[in-house]
């Protein structure tokens, strides 16, 4: 019995249920609320949705705002290091050039000077030659014995006067300080 009286009050809860589901369904306008309410429950529910994504979104391009300004920083960092490395090895280049320039004029004007004391000795010498040889030439002809018509020793070249060896120091000097 205990399950025929179960079952009745089972038939009986599904029937009241029933019942009211009937009057609600046959109740248009509490059909109308309940689907308005529905609507509505549901258009909040996407509009809370959607303002979601929306700062979502904005946060995502916060963060590649930021990402891109840090990028961006690193890149500028690197850019001014280079810039920095190649301005140091072009100073280092540059004076490695101005010792090697400097060092160069150096040997160049000591030779020159060597050069210039050679030309002179030799100059010296050739005078002093010169002078030996007109000297010789003088001697043989007026030497006892000798032809007096005999034909003319060569004149020999004139020795260099002091002015043109002033002159030739100090056009050497103008043109080394070029």
């Amino acid at each position: 019995m205990l399950t025929l009286e179960k079952l009745t009050a089972q038939h009986a809860d599904t029937l009241t249920r029933a019942i009211a589901e009937l009057r609600a369904a046959g109740d248009i306008e509490s059909a109308e609320a309940e689907v308005y309410a529905a609507r509505t429950s549901a258009e909040q529910r996407v509009a809370a949705a959607e303002a979601r994504f929306a700062e979502e979104i904005q946060r995502r391009r916060d963060a590649e705002a930021e990402r891109d300004d840090a990028r961006a920083e690193h890149v500028q960092a690197a850019a001014a290091d280079e810039t920095a490395r190649i301005r140091a090895d072009h100073e280092r280049a540059l004076d490695q050039l101005t010792t090697a320039t400097s060092a160069r004029i150096t040997a160049l004007e000591e030779t020159r000077d060597a050069l210039r004391i050679r030309a002179e000795r030799a100059e010296t010498d050739l005078d002093t030659a010169r002078t030996e040889n007109q000297r010789l030439a003088e001697q043989l002809t007026q030497a006892p014995g000798t032809d007096a018509d005999a034909a003319p020793a060569e004149p020999s070249p004139r020795p260099r006067t002091p002015s043109r060896t002033r002159k030739t120091s100090a056009t050497r000097t103008s043109r080394s300080e070029v």
